[in-house]
C-alpha cells in the first residue's frame, strides 16, 4: 500500500493543452501521500533514454517514501522525437510548480523539495537542479530544492560523454554548440550550485560509472556536497530494489533524504564519499 491516499493521472499543464503529436498523458503525474502533517516532497522522474518510459514505474517504489514520511510524486513528460530535452525540462519544472502551487491539497511542505531520477531521468533532474532560472520560471524558489538523488544516471557530462557513447546524439543533436547548455557538468563547472547530491551507479554499464564519477569530480572541484556510491546492480534493478526499504540502496537513499530534508544543518563531511574508481 503506497500511503494513505493517491491521486493518479493528474494533468499539470497550466494551459490544459495536449503536447502536439503525443497522448494527453504526456503531462500528467501521480501523487502518493503519507499520513500526518504536511510533509517534504520527493519528485521522481523516470528514465527511458528520453524517448520512452512512464510515471507508472513510480508506483513500485512510492511506498518506500510515503512510509518514511514523504509525499511522493511520479511525473510524465514529453519524449523524443516530438519533444526536445529543453521541452522535457520545461515539463518537469511545470509539474514541480503545479505540485507546490497545490501544496495544501497534497499536504506538502513546499519549502522541502527533493528531486530523484533514474537513467535519463537522472540527467534531467540534475539539469533542472543546475538551472535555477528554470525553477523560478515555474514559480519554485531554487532554495526550496534541498536534495538531489541520481540513480544510475546518464549524460551528466554531455560534451565528453558523446565521444564515448554516440547514441547520446539522438537526444542532444549533432551540433556541439548546444551541448554545454544541456550538460549538468558543464553548468556546474561554470558556477551553477546544486543542493546536496546522492549519486548511485551500478557496475554493469561502464558509461554510467564514468558519468557518475565525472559529476562527482565536478561537484568536488566546485566545493559542492556529494555522496557517490556504487552498487552491484543491473541498470533496471535500481528501481526494483528501491521498492524494498530493506535493500541497501533504499536505506541509503532514505538516510540521505532524512539528512537533507528533515535534519537542519547536517554535517557536510558525512555527505562525502568518493570510491577509488573515481580518484
Amino acid at each position: 500500500m503506497a500511503g494513505e491516499a493517491s491521486f493518479l493521472d493528474v494533468p499539470y499543464s497550466l494551459s490544459g493543452e495536449t503536447a502536439a503529436g503525443q497522448a494527453s498523458t504526456a503531462r500528467t503525474l501521480d501523487v502518493y501521500l503519507p499520513s500526518g502533517p504536511p510533509a517534504p516532497l520527493v519528485v521522481f522522474v523516470h528514465g527511458g533514454g528520453w524517448r520512452q518510459g512512464d510515471k507508472g514505474v513510480g508506483r513500485k517504489v512510492a511506498h518506500t517514501f510515503t512510509a518514511d514520511g514523504y509525499v511522493f510524486a511520479s511525473v510524465n513528460y514529453r519524449l523524443l522525437p516530438e519533444a526536445t530535452v529543453t521541452d522535457m525540462v520545461a515539463d518537469i519544472t511545470d509539474a514541480i510548480g503545479f505540485l507546490l502551487e497545490n501544496a495544501e491539497i497534497y499536504n506538502i511542505d513546499a519549502t522541502r523539495l527533493g528531486l530523484m531520477g533514474h537513467s535519463a531521468g537522472g540527467h534531467l533532474t540534475a539539469l533542472i537542479a543546475s538551472h535555477p532560472d528554470a525553477l523560478r520560471t515555474a514559480g519554485v524558489p531554487p532554495e526550496w530544492l534541498r536534495a538531489l538523488v541520481l540513480l544510475d544516471g546518464v549524460a551528466f557530462d554531455v560534451e565528453n560523454g558523446i565521444p564515448r557513447n554516440r547514441g547520446l546524439l539522438r537526444a542532444f543533436g549533432e551540433d556541439p554548440a548546444g551541448w554545454a547548455e544541456l550538460s549538468p557538468v558543464a553548468r556546474i563547472l561554470a558556477g551553477a550550485k546544486l543542493p546536496p547530491v546522492l549519486i548511485a551507479y551500478g557496475l554493469d554499464r561502464p558509461d554510467t560509472e564514468w558519468q557518475a564519477c565525472r559529476l562527482a569530480q565536478a561537484l568536488g572541484e566546485s566545493g559542492e556536497e556529494a555522496m557517490l556510491t556504487e552498487y552491484d546492480k543491473r541498470h533496471g534493478q535500481f528501481l526494483l530494489d528501491l521498492g524494498d526499504p530493506r535493500d541497501p540502496l533504499a536505506a541509503n537513499v532514505l538516510d540521505f533524504l532524512q539528512g537533507a530534508l528533515f535534519v537542519q544543518g547536517s554535517d557536510s563531511d558525512e555527505q562525502q564519499g568518493f570510491p577509488t574508481a573515481c580518484e
